[in-house]
This record gives structure tokens, sequence and C-alpha cells, in this order.
């Protein structure tokens, strides 16, 4: 999750130290809003469609995916969405459908953010 925080804080430019979010005492949503002061917004339950909508806002997209593992969706075309996967050092593409399943498997989580 850190790493996937660190790239979003970059992508705006904001200086912050991703290692200072600790989930035991705040929830990702609320640490986000409190160093980018941005509205952030929690997408849980929310389509692929829906959190695809930020993507298409030039703002990048925190979601989990199975085994706990944490990526940044930042693109998506007419037939797959493209994910960082800070864990797994690499960048890879899902058909909409795989995406789908994948993101449903952990749960819908979503995390972004409004100016």
């Amino acid at each position: 999750m850190q790493n996937c925080m660190k790239m979003m804080l970059a992508y705006k430019n904001v200086e912050a130290d991703a290692a200072d979010f600790d989930r035991g005492t705040t929830t990702v949503a609320k640490w986000l809003g409190n160093v980018m002061k941005s509205s952030p917004v929690e997408l849980t339950d929310c389509s692929l469609d829906e959190a695809l909508y930020y993507v298409y806002k030039q703002r990048p997209v925190i979601v989990e995916i199975p085994s706990g593992r944490v990526c940044l969706i930042t693109a998506y075309d007419q037939t797959a969405v493209t994910l960082v996967e800070p864990a797994a050092g690499r960048i890879a593409r899902y058909g909409y459908e795989d995406a789908e399943m994948l993101f449903k498997g952990a749960g819908n989580r979503f995390f972004s953010y409004l100016d």
C-alpha cells in the first residue's frame, strides 16, 4: 500500500513520506486527504467502470487485489486496464473481464482523490 501511495503522491507532486502511513491508526482515505490537501475518495464496492472515471480524469486509482497486494491503475483503453504492481516490480495489462474478476476477488476496494 505504501508504495502505491508514494507513487500517487509523486504523480500529484506532493512531498510526503508514505512510510508514515499506519493502517492501525488511520484509513487510506484520511491519510491521503491530510497529506495531499485534496478530497480523498474511497470507492469500495464500486464497479470497475466507476473507478476508471478517475483515471479518465487523470487521477491514478489505488486498488487492492487478492493475496493482499496493492496496485495502481494508471491507464486503460478499449480492451485492457494497465496496473502498476510495485510488489512485483512490473506493469501489467489485464483485459476488462480479467480485471473485474481480479478486483472483485479482493472486494472491489478502490481509492483515488478529487482536486
